[in-house]
């Protein structure tokens, strides 16, 4: 309730996720269970025009504001590290979908921390809300053994259904 008052929009938290960043262009949320570490994120803009609905757009807007917030181990040669998308390794899926009514694009692919040596999926819905003239991106990011990522992109998919925006 106090994020859509604040920003027009929410998504219903999943119980054991904890709020670990807050400011007023991103929010993220964490659960960490032992090796398995999930987050789920979500920014916003000002919607204005077509372009923000390219997979370049999305990519180079989730590039930028995930490196100014989530950031990784420090290193003893203060070398910074951050997340950022593998778009070289991995091909990146886009494509339109329809979410809870709103027109959306889903992206799926691979994400790493910049200068050290570890990375996850991720999946992101980038949707058009025209009632507060924003486009939101909630998004989610999975580290955790090789055989325990699915469970835990399914959840961060379901948490990303429940958003809902002021009318």
């Amino acid at each position: 309730n106090e994020m859509l008052k604040k920003y027009g929009y929410a998504i219903r938290t999943p119980a054991n996720f904890k709020r670990s960043v807050r400011s007023d262009e991103f929010n993220g949320i964490n659960r960490i269970i032992g090796e398995k570490r999930s987050g789920i994120y979500l920014y916003d803009e000002p919607y204005i025009g077509e372009e923000q609905f390219t997979k370049s757009y999305i990519i180079a807007k989730r590039n930028n504001i995930l490196r100014k917030h989530l950031h990784g181990p420090d290193r003893k040669d203060s070398i910074p590290t951050y997340v950022s998308t593998d778009s070289i390794n991995v091909e990146l899926f886009s494509k339109e979908i329809i979410l809870n009514g709103y027109r959306a694009i889903e992206t799926r692919g691979w994400w790493e921390m910049a200068n050290e040596f570890f990375g996850g999926p991720f999946v992101s819905y980038t949707i058009y809300f025209p009632s507060i003239g924003k486009v939101v991106t909630i998004e989610g990011n999975v580290f955790a053994p090789s055989k325990r990522k699915q469970p835990l992109l399914r959840s961060i998919e379901l948490a990303a259904t429940t958003f809902k925006a002021k009318k």
